[in-house]
């Protein structure tokens, strides 16, 4: 198999090939009997109540958003952190020196990754339970605690790292909307163990 379009071969890029293959019920084709193709776009998003996108619906060229990661907003930065760091992906690099990611959710996980590299928040690194990012070219690093996965009951991860530049331990989630607006408010969200325990 190879595509034309992009001149490059097919190859495995799922790492939890050998357990879904057990598991296939359905090949799922179009009227035709052809696969479909499955292409991610990162249409929009909607960062601290403002959405995120440009005239044709890509929101990786919307200029607000880059203007933003460019200058460090807060609140943008939290977003492409998450999404750079609370997934499964491995970043390896390759012979040319560009960084390929694997992941057991190549569709999602990496797809998400490979977004946020676009935004200048770049998943750099992985050595045991050190992660490394840059953010328009500042490495930062982090100690990987603890994963909590995405179990279908669940339906978001959830990664506990320490910021290795200030030492605060944070709790980074995604998932489904209907699971995540729930656990979330407006206002500081800062409270001490004792009562998060409780």
């Amino acid at each position: 198999m190879y595509d034309t379009d992009t001149n490059t071969p097919s190859y495995a890029a799922n790492t939890a090939i050998n357990e879904d293959l057990g598991q296939v019920e359905y090949n799922v084709t179009d009227q035709t009997w052809t696969l479909t193709e499955n292409r991610m776009i990162f249409h929009r998003c909607c960062i601290n109540e403002k959405f995120y996108e440009n005239e044709v619906g890509n929101a990786i060229n919307d200029a607000e958003l880059l203007n933003a990661v460019a200058t460090y907003d807060l609140e943008i930065v939290r977003f492409v952190t998450v999404m750079a760091i609370c997934n499964t992906v491995i970043p390896l690099k390759s012979n040319s020196g560009a960084i390929i990611y694997k992941a057991q959710s190549q569709d999602e996980e990496a797809a998400l990754v490979n977004i946020v590299a676009c935004l200048h928040m770049v998943l750099i690194n992985i050595d045991g339970n050190f992660l490394e990012v840059t953010l328009n070219g500042s490495i930062i690093q982090y100690e990987l605690l603890d994963t909590l996965a995405f179990p279908s009951d669940r339906k978001r991860m959830s990664v506990v790292v320490k910021d290795c530049q200030n030492g605060k331990i944070l709790l980074l989630s995604k998932g489904a909307d209907e699971t995540i607006l729930p656990c979330t408010s407006s206002g500081p969200q800062i409270r001490v163990f004792v009562e998060v325990v409780d």
